[in-house]
């Protein structure tokens, strides 16, 4: 090859390079990072703890009431009742999963997605003794929500004849379409007056 057929190409080619040289540059305008600027956390998937706590250090179990349980529905005004404290907290680090979405099965429209805003709470005794607070409705996301409950549902003491005595609670929250569940536990003080 001849160097004569070249000529043309690198011509071409120092013609090209001198356009791109002459061409003139516009700055780029790039955000300043400072190290002082706080940004957003990462965004991590939210999850649930569900807690439950006593709201009293401990419980009197009036002797009438020691060996019996009541069907009937607690009330605030009866001197025997009185609350658990339940937490349904969403965080980063919570225990469970949480997706904030559930459906509304009584709702005007079941199939329609709403945000996950209460569930169904039941607190029952550890040792197999029965419900303490039928399902009730509490909201997501708070720190303490009280549960009224009847303190003869915590049962006596049995062939112990202890006098104060702890009660292993469990609690389970349940979304309105039964598709999110969460379980905490807890523990409670009675003492047989």
């Amino acid at each position: 090859m001849r160097l004569t057929n070249l000529l043309p190409t690198i011509a071409a080619v120092a013609l090209l390079q001198s356009d791109i040289q002459a061409a003139p540059t516009r700055p780029i305008n790039l955000p300043q990072i400072r190290s002082t600027t706080s940004y957003p956390p990462i965004a991590t998937p939210q999850r649930l703890t569900l807690l439950l706590t006593p709201s009293l250090p401990s419980y009197p179990i009036p002797p009438s009431t020691s060996n019996t349980t009541s069907s009937t529905p607690p009330s605030p005004e009866t001197p025997a009742n009185t609350t658990l404290l339940v937490s349904t907290r969403v965080s980063p680090t919570g225990a469970y999963p949480f997706t904030n979405s559930t459906f509304e099965p009584n709702g005007p429209d079941p199939s329609t997605p709403v945000p996950f805003t209460w569930m169904k709470v039941q607190v029952s005794r550890q040792d197999g003794g029965g419900v303490v607070v039928e399902w009730t409705k509490v909201p997501v996301d708070v720190e303490e929500w009280g549960m009224w409950f009847d303190v003869a549902k915590l049962g006596d003491g049995g062939d112990q004849g202890e006098k104060e005595r702890r009660v292993p609670l469990s609690v389970v929250g349940v979304s309105p379409d039964g598709i999110q569940s969460f379980w905490g536990s807890g523990e409670v003080v009675v003492v047989e007056e």
